[in-house]
């Protein structure tokens, strides 16, 4: 148990005395009431118990013996009125004022035994949890009453649920890995912490595997190697294979096995000129719970390069009688071709004639609806056939995985295997970079609201964890926990790059917001009414390696929602035109000035 108490004096052992005499005599029960006010406070986990003693948290040697006890065992039946409790043992817990948990209920005590709670309090009310499930910035404070309960059931030490996630705080600082790791029962995590160089010093190595196995499962091991029980024959011929990772579309991919893999070329990208090699295995494997293949094929028989197809995802809904897909990037994909709609119950393959940088433009009339963060994949499939029978076609997609990655020589602990995150797509780019700061950007982009302050019955505050780029008068999506779509509100005020103002939000709560979306801005024109499915302003901003950028812009811009008005510049002329001589044509109606260049093609 965490003792700090030790030559550190409670105001709750000295309230009395610090207070005048005529208080005392006056108002003994005020007296009281400050005593137990600083007993609340004061308990281990409590908020004073905490800021006083965070220096002893912050050292190893505090979580030594007990210290991190997080239940204990019921060990006969209570019931809702008892005032003493048998447990199996009280190690572990503050010897008065702590806080049990026993299912539902919260109770605290104000002595223990060795093997019970007395002077219990039931139905208490206190912190039961570091997190919220859909708020993990805030804890989780509960009311409860008290109930029986059975013997057997855990006793759940809540007074030392901020020193616990203190400690793993203090894993991960020292022991990276092991943060998320339950270690055996009876290892000394603290010297285990403290000595934790020694089992980074000899990573990879055989003693490494016996202390890991002797942390996690407090097991001696020995260490088998195959590699020295192999037959290793003299003279032998080794074949190489070429490894791909495939998503299956029909069939079962493990039939392929002993059979050819074919990618036919693509009439509408040039990029897919057609492959096939022969299939020597074919493995399965769970990854983000979707299920993939890799298949190996013979380096030896393959003829041309198996191409990764286009792969996006739709970043705006899309209603049926649509005619134009709007998704994150069409890079990587032909100016025209078909497209595969994983998530459409209908048409799951349509055509397009022509694409901007995020959109497919002139898709036949919609029949299918589809949602935001629905896949969209070039239509190009791989196939082969059962090598039991020719004529069960498997169709398979392949995916793109990374390959042949450098480790950077300023990077320490990483090794073949170890699994890496994604930090960033792409540079990230300051904000005063005026070749990327300078664009009014429209993506819809996801954000986790940092803080949310209702300003009026449809108003809110918002401060986000980073800039959101948000403009007045854009158009913001309302999300909840489940991602679905409560409301959408329009920004009333930017306050700074990570604060705003969002309105028009009737009936919606702010404990509801878990999310906020910008709503793509579409072009807007009464007199041009073609332009209003495009979207506008700037998708993205690319940088080649001479500094050049690259913008991606359908050239429409948004005008703060207000309309896109061109002139008319049609005109009457009279004059005559035709044959290698340029003719003087005179305008008679229309435009005071035709507005053309030199060189301008008319009709």
């Amino acid at each position: 148990m965490i003792d700090t108490s030790i030559q550190r004096v409670e105001i709750n052992q000295v309230i009395e005395n610090q207070l005048p005499e005529f208080v005392q005599s006056e108002s003994p029960l005020f007296v009281d009431f400050m005593k137990q006010y600083y007993i609340s406070q004061e308990y281990q986990g409590g908020s004073i118990n905490i800021a006083e003693n965070l220096d002893r948290y912050t050292k190893l040697q505090t979580y030594v013996g007990a210290a991190l006890t997080e239940y204990t065992g019921l060990s006969t039946n209570t019931e809702s009125y008892s005032s003493t409790i048998f447990v199996d043992s009280t190690q572990g817990y503050p010897s008065k004022y702590g806080l049990i948990k026993i299912d539902d209920e919260i109770i605290t005590y104000t002595g223990i035994g060795t093997t019970s709670f007395t002077g219990c309090v039931r139905g208490f009310s206190g912190v039961d949890d570091m997190d919220q499930p859909t708020r993990p910035d805030l804890l989780s404070f509960n009311t409860t009453v008290g109930t029986s309960h059975t013997g057997g059931s855990k006793v759940h030490n809540l007074s030392n649920l901020f020193i616990r996630e203190f400690f793993n705080k203090l894993k991960t600082t020292f022991a990276s890995g092991f943060e998320n790791r339950t270690l055996d029962t009876d290892l000394d995590q603290v010297k285990f912490i403290r000595q934790i160089k020694d089992f980074y010093k000899t990573k990879g190595t055989e003693e490494s595997y016996k202390i890991l196995f002797r942390a996690w499962y407090g097991q001696e091991v020995s260490i088998i190697k195959p590699s020295e029980f192999l037959i290793k024959p003299s003279d032998a011929d080794y074949g190489f294979a070429q490894d791909f990772v495939v998503k299956p579309i029909t069939g079962d991919p493990r039939n392929l096995k002993g059979s050819t893999l074919f990618q036919d070329a693509d009439e509408d990208d040039v990029n897919i000129r057609g492959a096939s090699g022969a299939i020597s295995d074919v493995k399965d494997f769970l990854y983000g719970g979707e299920h993939y293949y890799q298949i190996s094929i013979s380096k030896d028989s393959i003829d041309g390069d198996f191409i990764v197809p286009g792969r996006t995802r739709v970043t705006d809904p899309v209603s049926i009688g649509a005619t134009v897909i709007t998704v994150d990037t069409t890079v990587g994909f032909p100016t025209s071709g078909s497209l595969s709609l994983p998530t459409a119950s209908s048409a799951g393959v349509v055509t397009y004639t022509s694409k901007t940088t995020n959109q497919f433009v002139g898709v036949p009339t919609s029949v299918d609806a589809l949602s935001i963060g629905d896949d969209v994949r070039y239509n190009n499939v791989a196939y082969g056939y059962s090598f039991a029978s020719n004529t069960n076609k498997i169709e398979v997609l392949v995916t793109g995985v990374l390959k042949d990655f450098p480790i950077p020589d300023t990077t320490f602990y990483f090794n073949k295997g170890d699994k890496i995150n994604v930090g960033t797509f792409g540079i990230n780019k300051s904000s005063e970079d005026g070749n990327f700061a300078s664009y009014v950007y429209n993506t819809s982009v996801k954000f986790t609201p940092k803080t949310i302050t209702r300003q009026s019955s449809s108003s809110f505050s918002i401060v986000t964890r980073s800039s959101h780029g948000f403009l007045e008068e854009d158009a913001v999506e309302v999300l909840d926990g489940q991602s679905t779509l409560i409301g959408v509100g329009r920004v009333l005020s930017v306050i700074s790059s990570s604060t705003f103002v969002l309105g028009d939000l009737p009936g919606v709560g702010e404990f509801n917001i878990a999310f906020i979306r910008r709503r793509l801005k579409k072009g807007n024109s009464s007199l041009h009414t073609n332009i209003n499915k495009y979207t506008t302003d700037v998708q993205n901003v690319y940088e080649h390696d001479n500094d050049d950028s690259y913008v991606a812009s359908p050239s429409l811009p948004s005008l703060g929602n207000e309309p896109i008005v061109a002139p008319d510049r049609s005109v009457t002329w009279t004059g005559a035109t035709g044959g290698d001589v340029i003719q003087l044509i005179q305008v008679t109606e229309g435009a005071a000035e035709h507005g053309h260049y030199s060189g301008e093609v008319v009709t």
